[in-house]
């Protein structure tokens, strides 16, 4: 009743006057089970993030592929062409396509986060360019940052991530 988990084992016993019966024997096996369940749930994390790894190099041989194109492309055309605003797009969105393999390999990879000094006045006005378009123009996008402001240590694609989450997360919170 109280989820605890038991092994049972018996065995015959013969007794001296011919008689036979049984002897039982109960076993509590409540944390040797969750142990188990805990290690399959890692391996089964382990192969996950292995998976996830994989598509995710894949995906960005994909992507560089499709930068290289792009590039190319804008390079061929006048200045004023009116299908420049097209790629441009295009290549944002290849920026932030390749972000999400960044965010998927640190999920694979969890401890290959790399710290280091991390201006965050360039990272959040490199958020907000990136979140402009896709925000309704009646929100208005304001920073401020101290004269006096640092760099930090961090990972840079966490503060990113960090930062695109709050900002979208304030976007639904007004209803807008």
């Amino acid at each position: 009743k109280d989820g605890r988990l038991f092994e049972r084992y018996t065995a015959p016993l013969r007794m001296a006057g011919g008689e036979t019966g049984r002897i039982w024997s109960f076993r509590d096996i409540t944390d040797r089970t969750r142990l188990e369940q805990a290690h399959l749930q890692a391996q089964k994390l382990a192969s996950l993030g292995t998976l996830a790894g994989g598509i995710a190099h894949d995906f960005n041989n994909i992507l560089t592929a499709i930068r290289g194109n792009v590039d190319e492309a804008s390079l061929s055309l006048p200045a004023h062409h009116e299908a420049l605003t097209n790629l441009r797009d295009v290549q944002r969105s290849t920026e932030r396509a390749a972000e999400l393999v960044r965010r998927i390999m640190t999920f694979a990879r969890p401890g290959e986060s790399r710290v280091e000094p991390v201006d965050l006045r360039h990272v959040t006005r490199e958020v907000l360019e990136l979140l402009r378009s896709t925000l309704p123009s009646s929100i208005d996008l304001r920073t401020r940052f101290g004269a006096d402001a640092r760099d930090v240590l961090a990972d840079s694609t966490q503060v990113h991530e960090v930062l695109v989450n709050l900002t979208t997360n304030a976007a639904h919170a007004i209803g807008l």
